[in-house]
């Protein structure tokens, strides 16, 4: 694919326009001009375009690879799918998902590494549900209610719970609790702050979590092994990944997204634990 490099005067930053393709290219911060590139859909805080560092995940990739004298690009796009087809059908480096599911064929060519793990919570619409939501842990208590699910979700347990499931990209689903077509939605602590700021800003406190908090999901690096550099640039990460968290960067890294230090502390044991099993 060819590309189009200028230099930006008042950053490091380097901004790359795509002339041909292969595929759908939509938004795309390149910061350096090479051909390492990491897709991943655009989410605020965690990984966009409209982000000058790229955001909280990208961050965190580009200083391990970094540490190791390696980089990357990062280029975003607003449909999950998207991300599915660069990482299974071209030679893509690598990509950021929380919650993708890869069939056994697809997961062959794909070196998995954990990044982060990301704190989620179930949300609803007040209005809709004046007396509030609980289940318990017992997504049974919720039978009859409409869930709002990303694609390409497992939501198994929500259908064996007698729930309706309608599917919609996550900038999307606070507009479906609004409108009152779905009754409940699950979403990362951090984003889900982020689109309520950019989107229902007026209606801020018409937005409520159905506690308690979920477990956290791992947001994770595929390495594309169609690509011929996926091995060594993954091993590279993997190094770097210890140690930015041994040398304390990873850590400064998530303080510049997230206030509570306890969250902090145990997502990075979290992380420690994963890595050390191997996964």
């Amino acid at each position: 694919m060819k590309k189009i490099f200028i230099k930006s005067t008042v950053s490091i930053l380097v901004m790359a326009v795509s002339v041909m393709a292969s595929g759908p290219r939509v938004t795309e911060t390149v910061f350096t001009p090479i051909q390492n590139e990491i897709v991943a859909l655009d989410s605020a805080p965690f990984y966009s375009n409209t982000l000058s560092n790229g955001g909280m995940i990208f961050e965190i990739v580009q200083a391990a690879l970094n540490s190791e004298n390696e980089t990357a690009t990062l280029t975003t796009y607003p449909v999950k799918s998207m991300i599915k087809y660069y990482i299974t059908q071209e030679e893509t480096l690598a990509a950021l998902v929380i919650n993708v599911k890869l069939s056994k064929a697809e997961s062959k060519n794909i070196i998995k590494i954990p990044v982060a793990l990301i704190r989620e919570q179930y949300m609803y619409y007040k209005p809709s549900h004046p007396q509030g939501l609980s289940f318990k842990e017992k997504l049974s208590k919720l039978k009859g209610l409409t869930y709002g699910a990303t694609p390409g979700e497992d939501t198994s347990a929500y259908e064996k719970a007698g729930i309706k499931v309608v599917y919609a990209e996550s900038r999307f689903l606070f507009g479906k609790l609004k409108a009152q077509k779905v009754d409940f939605i699950k979403e990362p602590v951090l984003s889900s702050r982020a689109i309520i700021d950019n989107s229902f800003k007026t209606e801020k406190n018409k937005f409520a979590v159905i506690k308690p908090q979920v477990q956290s999901s791992v947001c994770m690096i595929l390495f594309n092994l169609q690509n011929k550099s996926a091995k060594d640039v993954s091993n590279k990460f993997r190094k770097g990944l210890s140690k930015i968290i041994k040398n304390g960067q990873y850590q400064k890294i998530l303080e510049k997204y997230q206030e509570n230090p306890d969250d902090i502390m145990q997502s990075i044991q979290e992380l420690k634990g994963l890595l050390k099993k191997g996964f």
